[in-house]
């Protein structure tokens, strides 16, 4: 009977999208151990996804912030669209490091993520960065999520 219920739960996830036990959600930058939380809530995925973002930020991994992005990503900025996440990089690169070093410190709050049916999520927030001798910056994003074979990715990002 416990066999029948646990295969008849699993059909269910599967089938309306949550994912099974197995599914993971990783990011990764080069020289640095893969972030991997299960699938099987996609709300938890992406905030632990959005927390290890941040972390690579305030340590001055850029490359790591960034890692959950599509290559394809179309980040919207108050002079247009940035098309493709090394732009991106190199955008951020130039605005907010210095000597390989972020500036500012980094957290998102008031995050919310809404799954948008089987493999798509809008998560939205605020960035905030402070400190470094810097007065604080802080803004507002939301993020459109799609579930990929190698995990959650960002294939849009509007932050203002």
């Amino acid at each position: 009977m416990k066999l029948r219920y646990m295969i008849a739960t699993a059909s269910v996830l599967s089938a309306i999208g949550i994912g099974t036990a197995t599914d993971v959600a990783t990011a990764q930058s080069p020289g640095k151990p893969a972030v991997r939380v299960k699938m099987s809530d996609p709300v938890t995925a992406i905030r632990a996804l959005l927390d290890s973002s941040a972390a690579a930020w305030n340590r001055g991994d850029v490359r790591g912030h960034l890692a959950t992005n599509a290559d394809s990503i179309t980040f919207m900025t108050s002079r247009g669209p940035v098309v493709g996440n090394d732009r991106v990089i190199e955008m951020m690169t130039q605005s907010y490091f210095k000597d390989g070093k972020p500036l500012q410190t980094l957290r998102f709050d008031h995050v919310t993520v809404r799954p948008l049916g089987k493999g798509y999520a809008l998560t939205v927030g605020q960035f905030i960065l402070s400190g470094g001798g810097r007065e604080e910056q802080s803004g507002w994003f939301s993020t459109i999520w799609e579930h990929r074979r190698e995990g959650w990715r960002v294939i849009h990002d509007h932050s203002s």
